[in-house]
């Protein structure tokens, strides 16, 4: 190829090898093309489970080498966001290369997703290994395409690395939580059919809607509500609904995410109010006990984990709507409110999604928070909690106002996922006077011109008669019983089964079935450890005893 031509990548003869003439530019060394690759490669510390992004790989130049020096569990994932250097790379590298995989363009803003997707598999066929394998990221640069799109690159180390760490955040949430998770879903599937769809209320909503999460701003967006509360759909936060109901304000509807009984104090005496519950199915199953009437309860499912048990559940068409896990109950009510308005010309406000907090209060007066403060607060401590403003962790940041907050790293994690799923949402503001930006126009509320149809129901499915989804899960029920006993003998007493015959039965059981040990501190796979069997045969006990209860609930 002509060296002139270098509007498209072009191969042209280097010293000792062949470089890239592109936009104007060698993307490898005119002399020798592949010495500072090759000590790059060899100069790159490596540790067992390292993801190793290889940035604009091109020809491949030192793929070979890398490959080769790899310790157990790393994986080389090619990236290139050139569509002109993507096709080069694609010609040049071999599909046989160990451990390696080039993600296209389209896929590279996918993956934090990607990283964190049981079996996920990119454009050209290749299967990404399986979540939890990797802790920890490098880059490495293997041509000059790289300055093509510089910051580009960083932000993809970067958000690859934030993907990776939150994988193993979230394994410490499933560690301490991931049993409660599983063990509500099992009852709260006896509650579904009494309950209303939440599908039945999707864009039924033609009122602005107004989410209120239990931070400070709320209490001055509740003082402007008063003489308009008519006019608003009112969504609540948990946390929020004890400081709404003290200032005199019922809302239409409140969300709960909580697994435990923590967050009783919140519901003391919505069964005499006129209030919708909306709650997940992996949430405390006792809230379907405190809302009196049952159609004034409808769930959801959380994907709490990327499993197959969860996929399974789907496609039986036993669980609600999914909703995804964005981790705090703000952002769930925030993403419910969406779905509720008629369309998107219906106004969606928001306060009390501060994500920060002042020196000496975390949350609005009236919240639980406050008030276990205030009841409990002696000369030696104060009801002013100072402690989660200078305790570990926490920083001070600025607020949308200017004014200094204070904010722990996963509330900061929360208000960046608002801004990433929410800052381009078509009419949601933010009424709230104090927290941080959340990259969504700020406004107050008022008082909208707008027609009141918002208790109708707009869904066009037929709901499933009560006996029919009672039969359905009760099937479901059942099955899971008789795999668990079946499960439960070969651990107990099979120890005279050939070990082959052993383990593929063990393995057929267990598949489909992570609740009985997703909440391992190894539980992201499925083993066939002696010690990981054992601990997989207690836990059966416990989720026969939930299933016993689920169907006395179901049939009483």
């Amino acid at each position: 190829m002509s060296e002139q031509n270098n509007e498209k990548p072009c191969l042209v003869k280097a010293g000792q090898g062949f470089s890239v003439l592109y936009k104007g530019r060698y993307l490898y060394s005119k002399y020798n093309p592949e010495k500072n690759i090759l000590t790059a490669v060899s100069s790159l510390p490596l540790l067992p489970g390292t993801l190793v992004l290889a940035c604009s790989p091109c020809l491949g130049t030192g793929l070979a080498e890398l490959s080769e020096k790899l310790p157990a569990g790393c994986f080389i994932l090619g990236c290139e966001c050139d569509e002109e250097l993507y096709e080069i790379a694609g010609k040049f590298i071999p599909p046989s290369t160990k451990n390696f995989a080039l993600s296209a363009p389209s896929e590279l803003p996918d993956l934090p997703v990607l990283l964190n997707r049981r079996n996920a598999v990119l454009r050209n066929g290749a299967v990404l290994p399986l979540p939890g394998t990797f802790r920890r990221v490098v880059r490495i640069d293997l041509s000059a395409g790289v300055q093509f799109a510089t910051q580009y690159y960083e932000n993809l180390a970067k958000a690859a690395e934030d993907a990776v760490g939150l994988f193993w955040k979230n394994r410490i949430t499933l560690t301490k939580l991931g049993r409660r998770y599983s063990l509500n879903l099992f009852l709260n599937l006896s509650h579904l059919p009494e309950s209303k769809p939440v599908e039945f209320l999707f864009r039924s909503v033609e009122k602005p809607v107004l989410v209120l999460g239990a931070g400070e701003s709320m209490e001055q967006t509740v003082k402007e509500l008063r003489g308009i509360r008519s006019q608003y759909y009112v969504l609540a936060a948990d946390a929020a609904l004890p400081s709404l109901t003290t200032s005199g304000i019922t809302p239409d509807a409140v969300v709960c995410e909580e697994a435990q009984a923590a967050i009783a104090d919140a519901f003391f005496g919505i069964r005499d109010r006129d209030i919708h519950i909306f709650t997940g199915i992996t949430s405390w199953p006792d809230i379907y006990e405190l809302c009196g009437e049952k159609k004034r309860i409808s769930y959801f499912a959380t994907q709490y984990d990327d499993t197959s048990f969860f996929e399974k559940l789907g496609q039986q068409q036993i669980l609600p709507a999914v909703m995804p896990p964005l981790g705090s109950v703000g952002l769930t009510a925030v993403y419910l409110a969406l779905h509720l308005r008629a369309n998107e010309n219906v106004p969606v406000y928001v306060s009390g999604l501060d994500f920060s907090y002042s020196a000496g209060l975390t949350h609005a007066r009236g919240a639980p928070a406050h008030t276990t403060r205030l009841s409990n607060s002696i000369r030696t401590k104060p009801a002013a909690n100072y402690g989660a403003s200078f305790g570990y962790g926490v920083s001070a940041v600025k607020s949308k106002t200017g004014k200094t907050v204070f904010s722990a790293i996963s509330l900061l994690s929360y208000a960046q996922t608002f801004r990433g799923m929410f800052s381009e949402t078509k009419n949601i503001f933010d009424a709230g006077k104090s927290g941080i930006e959340l990259s969504i126009q700020k406004k107050n509320i008022e008082y909208p011109l707008v027609s009141d149809v918002s208790g109708k129901e707009t869904a066009k499915e037929k709901k499933i008669p009560a006996i029919e989804k009672k039969q359905q899960i009760l099937q479901f029920y059942e099955k899971e019983e008789k795999a668990l006993n079946m499960l439960k003998d070969i651990l107990s007493h099979g120890q005279n089964i050939p070990e082959t015959e052993r383990n593929l039965r063990i393995s057929e059981l267990l598949t489909g079935r992570e609740y009985l040990y997703l909440h391992f501190p190894d539980g992201y796979k499925l083993s066939l450890e002696p010690s990981f069997l054992k601990r997989v045969r207690t836990e059966i006990d416990f989720f026969l005893k939930k299933i016993h209860t689920g169907k006395q609930l179901l049939f009483p």
